[in-house]
């Protein structure tokens, strides 16, 4: 699990950074979530201007496998929230690093394709650079791609 900043202390940090104190930085917080999950069921999406946006996405139903036996299951279809990053967000220099820097592209196939996710093993370095190995039954080769920041 990435360890990041806990509510307490998101909490505190606004506080201080507002000048304000820890409560009403806590209730601006809640208010906020509150805010974000009402709209995004009214309207389907809700915007942090410069963060990014809430967007209610419905998935079909779909058959899939339980996992200790093997055998098919069906899958209701439901409604889910995604989080899609603001370009204004990706665009920042704190950004630049965490931004993905290798695409399925090169499968021929889409990104949540399970086949082209087993064929590739990535390794990302702190450089910003990515290196690929695909494999598949016949053969295999490894490229680097690198992204210039």
């Amino acid at each position: 699990m990435a360890s990041g900043m806990t509510k307490t202390q998101l909490t505190r940090h606004l506080a201080e950074k507002l000048g304000s104190n820890n409560k009403t930085a806590a209730t601006f917080l809640e208010h906020l979530a509150d805010t974000a999950i009402k709209e995004t069921k009214k309207n389907g999406v809700f915007v942090v201007p410069g963060l990014g946006r809430l967007v209610k996405a419905h998935r079909k139903a779909r058959m899939g496998l339980n996992p200790q036996t093997g055998e098919p299951i069906q899958i209701k279809a439901k409604t889910v929230v995604k989080f899609r990053v603001a370009k204004a967000a990706k665009d920042r220099k704190e950004m630049a690093g965490l931004a993905p820097a290798f695409s399925f592209a090169r499968a021929g196939r889409p990104p949540n394709s399970r086949r082209a996710r087993r064929r590739y093993s990535c390794s990302f370095s702190k450089s910003g650079g990515v290196s690929c190995n695909r494999s598949s039954r016949k053969s295999s080769r490894s490229f680097t791609n690198r992204r210039t920041i």
